[in-house]
């Protein structure tokens, strides 16, 4: 009889299947796709700066960048206004992102989706050697908004700003932390052993589109097997896609553009250089002390 039961059961489960369609477990189709996700460095509307080793130390790029380096960290500024892109499918970001020695993207930070005003996320990427993303994370709405008034008053004053960062854990392995509390782990094949550049990059999915503006209260530090971070010590203006500044013709210059923001102090008394991005508007206005000219630093103009 109980046989006979998980047969009939069993029927009864395979022609509703057959009938209705069966959902469990599955998610939902994202109806953006990869739309309002953020891009490998060049292939999105970014603007922001970057620092890269200098193997034979010929300059000049950062001298001082360690070419074992295998994990960085940025830390970005607490906003409570955060206000959501217009547009259907749109975003804008600001992340740490670093570049392997096999030519694999490693991507980590804060997304604002348009439609969720007051609201912010983190998101994790993981890009091949093509640009294309091979790992996507991103987290509930809300997850990166300010903690309520000193919820994280111990270790690295994270009430000034969320710290974001990602480190080596094996071969082609790597971890991904959110205020130092582990997210992912992630294993691909081909995705290295340590990091030949970093960015700090604004990004916004579509032309015109609006980027609130972020400070990086660190813009970014690396370190080799948790040793003493270092800071590269030179970085240059980058800028990609609809963001790019021609200045040699003085052409059509975009509205995104990159603020030297000066010196944090983090709990260990290292003074890290700020960098702030974020959409100037309308043109050449600040969004700081300095007004600048729409895309102050030339793409490859030294920041520091």
């Amino acid at each position: 009889m109980f046989t006979r039961l998980l047969i009939a059961g069993a029927i009864l489960t395979a022609f509703s299947a057959a009938l209705f369609g069966s959902t469990a477990g599955a998610a939902p189709p994202d109806p953006c796709g990869d739309m309002n996700k953020p891009k490998a460095p060049g292939a999105g509307i970014q603007a922001g700066v970057s620092s890269a080793q200098d193997p034979d130390g010929s300059g000049p790029v950062a001298s001082n960048f360690p070419s074992t380096s295998n994990r960085a960290e940025t830390q970005i500024a607490h906003e409570s206004s955060i206000v959501a892109p217009t547009g259907s499918c749109s975003s804008y970001s600001y992340s740490l992102v670093g570049e392997t020695d096999t030519g694999y993207v490693l991507r980590m930070g804060y997304i604002v989706l348009a439609g969720e005003n007051g609201l912010a996320r983190f998101f994790i990427a993981v890009y091949n050697s093509g640009g294309s993303i091979v790992y996507w994370n991103l987290s509930r709405a809300g997850a990166t908004n300010p903690p309520p008034a000193c919820s994280a008053c111990s270790g690295d004053s994270t009430t000034l700003g969320y710290p974001y960062a990602f480190g080596l854990d094996g071969a082609n392995t790597w971890n991904f932390w959110f205020d130092w509390i582990l997210k992912a782990r992630v294993r691909v094949k081909g995705s290295g052993s340590s990091l030949v550049r970093v960015f700090f990059l604004g990004e916004v999915s579509r032309t015109g589109a609006a980027m609130d503006a972020r400070k990086a209260l660190t813009t970014f530090r690396v370190t080799t097997n948790q040793a003493a971070w270092t800071e590269p010590g030179h970085a240059d203006a980058y800028y990609s896609g609809a963001a790019s500044c021609n200045m040699a013709d003085g052409s059509q210059l975009a509205d995104y553009d990159i603020e030297p923001a000066g010196t944090h102090v983090r709990n260990d008394n290292m003074h890290y250089r700020s960098t702030k991005v974020g959409t100037l508007t309308p043109p050449g206005d600040s969004f700081g002390a300095t007004t600048l000219a729409p895309c102050n630093f030339p793409s490859g103009g030294s920041v520091w």
